[in-house]
């Protein structure tokens, strides 16, 4: 049955749609705008900076993903969730 993954991979680009093409490019530019307490709200980087960003979220999709297929293959649905959860976690620090 092909609908529920239909489904997710709807929901997973509706959220990657508003996080990661609109709400990312917003932070990391910054808009030279300050909040109330005068500090930037952003991380003022330049174009260039910006999309060695995405660049690099682009090559870890690329290096991370056979390797997270090879261990989920392996080792099983439940534990590649929680590794995945694990190194989400850690990433957040």
């Amino acid at each position: 049955n092909v609908r529920p993954i239909v489904i997710m991979n709807g929901f997973y680009l509706c959220a990657i749609s508003g996080s990661q093409m609109t709400l990312l490019p917003l932070l990391l530019t910054g808009g030279g705008a300050t909040a109330a307490s005068g500090a930037a709200t952003g991380v003022a980087l330049t174009a260039t900076a910006v999309g060695q960003v995405y660049m690099w979220m682009s090559a870890v999709q690329v290096l991370g993903n056979p390797a997270a297929g090879r261990f989920a293959d392996r080792a099983g649905k439940g534990a590649a969730i929680v590794a995945g959860g694990g190194f989400s976690r850690g990433a957040k620090g």
